[in-house]
Order: C-alpha cells, then structure tokens, then sequence
C-alpha cells in the first residue's frame, strides 16, 4: 500500500477552494491512486492524503 500527502496552508484553502481540485486532478494522474482524499485540518496547516488502491 503507497500513500501520498500533501500539506496547504488552511488559510490558501479557505481564500482558494479549488487547491483542494488541483490536489485531487495530480491524484487522479497517479497510476493506482484513488480520485477521493481524506482532508483533515489541524489548526493552520491542512492535509490531503490519498491511498493507492
């Protein structure tokens, strides 16, 4: 099993929503990667993990 993380700045996410639609298309590209992603805040930084199917 592959996962991959990315971290955004909670406050880029909350001024530019569609970062969370650019994360979720590089995703997308990846060979044997999920299109959906957990999201979870933890104060200023957010992360957005996805994991290889």
């Amino acid at each position: 099993m592959s996962k991959h993380t990315f971290s955004v700045l909670t406050s880029d996410l909350r001024r530019d929503p569609s970062i969370l639609q650019g994360i979720e298309q590089e995703l997308g590209a990846r060979p044997g990667y999920v299109t959906s992603v957990t999201i979870t805040e933890h104060g200023p930084v957010t992360t957005v993990t996805a994991v290889a199917a």
